[in-house]
């Protein structure tokens, strides 16, 4: 049965639809966050609190500096 589905390329297709699958969630996760993100910073910057928070994951290091820099700009 195995080798039936490995010829046919049955586990390729799996393979390809979860990898798919695993990278929207994925998308819709970090689009969540930053979102998230932008509230708190939104709330802290009203109540004129100082937030240190951490680098998005998947970000650069170049990229998560220049947030910082935004964030200090705004305080």
């Amino acid at each position: 049965m195995e080798m039936f589905m490995l010829k046919t390329g049955f586990y390729d297709k799996v393979t390809q639809l979860e990898a798919a699958r695993l990278e929207e969630t994925r998308e819709e996760r970090e689009a969540f966050l930053a979102q998230l993100r932008a509230e708190l910073e939104r709330q802290s910057a009203e109540k004129g609190v100082k937030l240190k928070l951490p680098p998005l994951p998947g970000s650069s290091s170049s990229g998560s500096g220049g947030n910082q820099g935004q964030q200090q700009q705004r305080q």
